[in-house]
């Protein structure tokens, strides 16, 4: 089986589900008998989510036996957020699950200096990864098509790439700060209590312009770390992306929250491109510093240098159940 810090690409893909649609049917159609595992031969899948529980459940069966199962593939979840529920209960308090209260992981809009951060909403994500993209389209098929008919109001499958070896589109190696080992990524990635992950996705797009024309130097400051190897800088402005994630300039700067980043390049040189921005944390909390810092709602008013390089046109918050969760769910 693949490692999946190794698979090239990364498919994404995000439903909104009509209105008018029961939930409650699409739990009841959706449901099986049987168990899935956490691996099947030919391929893996980790579930997720609340209501999504039911959903990637239902997935499963009918993914079973297809060719889009291979070694080189695997599913990596399919999750429901808030916006699913927030009928039935009020924004700031999640459904429980399996006795357990969810944080309240609702994704406010959030506007800065330097740009806004718009809060697109959502009912199904599925992240997935392959070293085949033509598996990824596959499985988006798959999924869309096990929907219910009538049940998707809109949907966008993402599909992204490796680039230069782990680097954005902006020439910067992306994920310097993540967790080399399991255990560490663990640690920060999944909620002790429940096994479950909380997630946030945003869709970045980049200003080439800028990033093509701006002196190095200029870029570098913007970021806090030289463009060739990552390296910290010693000295950075507090407005640098790494002083406002880490929560101050100093060098090696003790970092107030940490997450677990799965985030890729995406796009086309015709049209839009981009990075399609993935964290997993424990607690939704560790998300909303970061985010708070970067639009200036951080207590200093400082905005992050790096919304000069690329605009966040769409984010979401998720809750990714544990296996624990999702088998009482079952």
């Amino acid at each position: 089986m693949a490692s999946i810090r190794t698979l090239k690409y990364l498919n994404v893909v995000q439903s909104h589900l009509t209105k008018s649609f029961s939930k409650k049917a699409f739990i009841r159609q959706l449901n099986t008998s049987s168990r899935p595992t956490a691996s099947q031969k030919g391929g893996a899948i980790i579930l997720g989510s609340a209501l999504a529980g039911f959903t990637a459940y239902g997935i499963f069966k009918k993914l079973q036996g297809q060719t889009v199962l291979d070694e080189k593939f695997k599913i990596v979840d399919s999750v429901l957020n808030h916006a699913t529920v927030k009928a039935a209960t009020p924004p700031a308090s999640q459904p429980s699950v399996a006795g357990k209260t969810r944080k309240n992981f609702v994704y406010p809009y959030r506007k800065g200096n330097l740009g806004d951060m718009p809060s697109s909403g959502g009912d199904i994500f599925v992240h997935a990864k392959s070293n085949q993209i033509s598996k990824l389209f596959e499985l988006s098929q798959l999924f869309i098509n096990s929907l219910p008919k009538d049940s998707v109001e809109s949907f966008e499958d993402i599909y992204s790439f490796v680039y230069q070896i782990q680097r954005d589109l902006s020439g910067f190696i992306d994920g310097t700060e993540n967790r080399v080992d399991d255990e560490g990524r663990q640690l920060i990635a999944v909620e002790k209590e429940t096994g479950g992950s909380y997630v946030i996705t945003q869709k970045w797009i980049h200003n080439f312009n800028v990033i093509n024309t701006e002196k190095t130097k200029i870029l570098e400051n913007w970021v806090g770390r030289e463009r060739s190897d990552s390296t910290e800088l010693p000295r950075k402005p507090i407005t640098s992306h790494v002083a406002r994630m880490t929560g101050g300039n100093a060098f090696q700067q003790p970092k107030a929250y940490e997450i677990v980043r799965q985030s890729m390049p995406f796009g086309t040189v015709s049209k839009e491109a981009g990075l399609f921005f993935i964290g997993y944390a424990a607690d939704p909390k560790n998300f909303e510093f970061m985010l708070d810092r970067m639009v200036g709602a951080g207590g200093d008013s400082q905005c992050d240098d790096i919304m000069k390089l690329s605009t966040n046109v769409k984010g979401t918050y998720w809750y990714f159940p544990g296996q624990s969760e999702l088998n009482k769910l079952a």
